[in-house]
């Protein structure tokens, strides 16, 4: 069922109560019709992917329309006029479709209108209630070759009704309303444009093709621009990115033209064709050298800076006494000259280490050399000192090597490996006997000189009458033959004559007294020996070169003499009766008794007396002190001593005697005494004051 029903396009109108009839007719007949699907080829590629509503660039001041009505199908034909320059939209005739059934427009009638993008969310309020998004679906999706069917499915979608719809028309509604609800059109496809040339005025659209720019991208120097999306024409409004991509060995600079600034990605809003240019620049690398150690690196070319895929070869030069070990960052191993590709900025270390040279120290014959400093390895410049050392009995000769002459210590500088020797020599020592008496030495060897450590056998030979006594020197006792080892110069004398030795041993537990006790005793001198025994203990016997029991005895030196005093236990542990009997208490002057005083007053001196016995083993001697010094030993009664004027200006004394028997037991007596030192002429004065005291008891 179709119905053609244009009363607004031929300008004619039906009164408003049959336009709502037909209009309630075609609802509900509509409501009944079947839908038509739309084939493949009807749905628009991309229909979903589009995000973004179609920009427009129109004039803001009213144009001029005109609809035509010279033909079937002029009413699908609308000139605008009165558009100035710059717009998306020019002066001309455009193909147009009634958007309003309310209101009239004449045909070749001048309008002044104001045109609004069919997207333009700031429609007037008379405008907003229509679907557009479905009214460019359909002008973009036109099926048959009835343009009367387009403009009945555009009056249906706009909520006129159906007007006369065939099975085309259908089609055109039953895609808009399925398809059409989020649609905008693309390139190639064409956008209502709306004249609104008044509220009162039938609003009519126009089919404008949508506007396309171009976008050239032009390069200097060496990369390329990457363009998303890349196109070969854009949407008014579209945002074109443009991300600059240099070479190798490039850098991007800036963008000029459209496009101005260093911001990488930029972009571009696609509202005229559009021209930009990428400029990078060719990038200059830092080769920054650093050297640990001493030396330096040698760059070649030898420039600031460098351009991509520069080959710059690096030679390490190592000053005096160092090496150059290895590069170190960009460039690495141990080849010298190295080299390194500059594709960036880089950084090479030089590491050179300082020169280790060895001293090697040879040595012939015997010693050590002492090195300051003393180390494995030296150093460039390093002075060392080498001080020879020669071991016992030999003596540094002179170097050779690396160091040569005789001083030493001496010094060395150290600029490469060093090998020295230092030679040793072994002594030669002189040997000088000495002859002290009659008689002569033999040496074995016999010579003038000796080498160091020879042994040398000393063999001493007394003339007659004569013998030998003792070696002196480098060599004592009396060890003969003896030996000395050439270590030295050396001296030894050899003493001979008729002085003669006195060797005691003793059996049992006892000492002897020798009187008088010397090392050595000349011939013909006579030795007394007396032989005190310990406690528990008495003597018993000589032995040797004098016999018997005689104590004391006495022995005449006539040769090295061997005497040996023999003791035996003994069951006497009683100890021997003492008292000193003399001085008593009385006064004393020139060892004469005076007169008596309550202890011993001695002027000048006095004889000391001592009663001593033993009934068992025997008296074996006596010993008298005075203040604690023995100044006395006798050995057979009477036991007595002369204590004469002495030197000391003490006056109080202690005299004190000690008796030792046969068997070492022991018993002591003393007594204290007063002791004078004036002149004669005060003795009778005290004298006096003595007799007075003596009396009177004072």
């Amino acid at each position: 069922l179709t119905l053609v029903l244009a009363p607004t396009i031929h300008g004619r109108s039906f009164d408003q109560q049959s336009e709502q009839k037909i209009l309630d007719i075609i609802e509900n007949i509509s409501i009944r019709l079947p839908k038509i699907e739309p084939t493949e080829q009807q749905i628009p590629k991309n229909l979903n992917q589009r995000d973004n509503l179609v920009h427009l660039n129109l004039p803001d001041a009213a144009v001029t329309l005109d609809v035509h009505h010279t033909g079937p199908v002029s009413y699908f034909s609308s000139t605008l006029s009165d558009i100035p320059e710059g717009y998306d939209i020019t002066n001309g005739t455009y193909v147009g479709w009634c958007t309003d059934l309310d209101h009239t427009i004449q045909s070749n009638h001048p309008y002044p209108s104001t045109l609004y993008n069919s997207y333009n969310t700031t429609l007037p309020s008379h405008l907003q209630h229509q679907n557009w998004s479905m009214v460019n679906y359909i002008i973009n999706n036109k099926q048959g070759s009835d343009w009367w069917q387009v403009q009945y499915a555009l009056y249906y979608i706009l909520d006129f009704g159906d007007q006369g719809l065939n099975t085309d028309g259908w089609a055109m509604v039953t895609n808009a309303s399925t398809y059409g609800t989020d649609f905008t059109p693309g390139l190639g496809e064409v956008i209502a444009v709306i004249v609104d040339a008044g509220q009162n005025i039938q609003r009519t659209i126009i089919e404008l093709a949508i506007p396309e720019f171009t976008l050239t991208v032009q390069i200097v120097g060496d990369g390329s621009v990457d363009i998303e999306p890349y196109q070969s024409t854009y949407l008014y409004d579209s945002i074109v990115n443009l991300t600059a991509i240099p070479d190798i060995g490039w850098s991007f600079d800036a963008w000029s033209g459209d496009v101005t600034g260093s911001s990488n990605p930029g972009s571009i809003v696609m509202d005229g064709d559009k021209s930009v240019t990428a400029t990078f620049s060719e990038d200059l690398y830092t080769l920054l050298i650093t050297v640990v150690g001493n030396g330096s690196v040698v760059k070649l070319p030898d420039q600031s800076s460098y351009v991509y895929g520069t080959v710059v070869s690096l030679t390490a030069n190592a000053d005096l006494g160092w090496s150059f070990d290895a590069w170190s960052g960009d460039v690495t191993g141990s080849s010298n000259p190295g080299s390194i590709v500059m594709d960036g900025d880089k950084s090479v270390t030089a590491t050179f280490s300082e020169d280790q040279y060895i001293l090697n120290i040879s040595i012939v014959g015997t010693g050590n050399v002492n090195l300051d400093p003393q180390q494995s390895y030296y150093t460039y410049g390093t002075i060392v000192t080498l001080t020879a050392a020669p071991c016992p009995w030999w003596h540094f000769s002179h170097w050779s090597g690396d160091l040569t002459g005789s001083n030493n210590p001496e010094t060395l500088f150290i600029d490469s490996d060093k090998y020295v020797t230092a030679h040793f020599e072994i002594d030669e020592y002189t040997l000088t006997i000495n002859i002290d008496g009659n008689g002569s030495v033999m040496k074995d060897p016999d010579q003038t000189t000796y080498l160091a450590g020879t042994l040398v056998n000393l063999t001493a030979i007394a003339d007659e009458g004569w013998q030998f006594i003792e070696w002196s020197g480098d060599i004592t006792g009396t060890t003969n033959p003896t030996f000395i080892v050439m270590s030295s110069n050396a001296t030894v004398t050899a003493r001979f004559g008729n002085e003669f030795t006195l060797n005691i041993t003793i059996e049992g537990q006892g000492t002897v007294i020798k009187d008088p006790d010397q090392p050595t005793y000349l011939f013909g001198t006579t030795v007394e020996l007396t032989a005190i025994p310990e406690s528990g203990w008495k003597f018993s016997t000589w032995q040797g070169d004098i016999t018997g029991s005689t104590n004391p005895e006495q022995l005449l030196i006539d040769g090295n003499m061997m005497v040996t005093a023999v003791f035996e236990e003994s069951p006497d542990t009683t100890p021997p009766l003492i008292e000193i009997t003399s001085p008593e208490n009385a006064i004393y002057i020139l060892a004469q008794r005076i007169l008596p005083f309550k202890l011993p007053l001695i002027f000048l001196g006095v004889k000391i007396a001592v009663n001593a016995s033993d009934n068992d083993s025997g008296i074996g001697r006596v010993e008298l002190y005075i203040d604690d010094e023995l100044i006395s030993t006798d050995t057979e009664a009477p036991f007595e001593y002369n204590w004469k004027s002495s030197e000391s200006m003490q006056i109080r004394h202690t005299i004190k005697a000690t008796a030792y028997d046969n068997a070492g037991n022991e018993a002591s007596d003393e007594i204290d005494v007063m002791r004078w030192r004036f002149h004669p002429v005060l003795i009778a004065f005290f004298l006096f004051v003595a007799a007075v005291m003596y009396r009177f008891g004072g």
